[in-house]
């Protein structure tokens, strides 16, 4: 058990952190009660993901797509890396939600840019130029077909990291 202030939005009370200045729901029991702020006694099991969750997360989308150009693009492991690593971009999409950033929410079908059909059209980019190969008589990849792969890469690794950390 740990005591916290928090802050009450309507029906919701919220805990204030006060390292980011989020709100976060909470589960608890009204202890004391001031101007300022409420004390509760929270239940572990709704304590707000930490910071250190976070920065993880915004690494992981630097680190994976850095090892899958190692491993998968060796020889041109920078140009694939640097192309996943531009598909970030797409968090732009946070700036349209209220609050922009809200480490308890999952954007996998919150953001327009993280639903069902945007990451269809992300797997249709990653495996389109793969058919396209299929059929070519050379084992090359045309420039463009190249790049919209991994752009299609990119953004399915990008979902599937904020996918797992809907989980938790």
């Amino acid at each position: 058990m740990l005591a916290t202030g928090v802050a009450d939005h309507g029906r919701i009370a919220c805990q204030l952190c006060p390292l980011c200045f989020s709100r976060y729901p909470i589960k608890g029991t009204l202890l004391q009660q001031s101007d300022s702020y409420r004390i509760h006694i929270i239940a572990t099991d709704s304590y707000p993901p930490s910071q250190l969750t976070g920065m993880i997360h915004i690494a992981l989308h630097f680190i994976v797509p850095l090892l899958v150009a190692f491993i998968f693009y060796a020889e041109r492991w920078y140009s694939a890396a640097l192309i996943m690593i531009i598909t970030m971009l797409v968090d732009a999409d946070h700036l349209l939600a209220d609050p922009i950033y809200d480490p308890a929410r999952c954007s996998i079908g919150y953001h327009p840019l993280h639903t069902i059909p945007a990451i269809i059209i992300y797997a249709i980019l990653f495996v389109v130029p793969l058919i396209a190969l299929r059929h070519s008589d050379s084992n090359l990849f045309p420039p463009t077909a190249r790049i919209l792969h991994l752009i299609g890469l990119g953004l399915l690794i990008h979902m599937a990291l904020d996918g797992i950390d809907c989980l938790f």
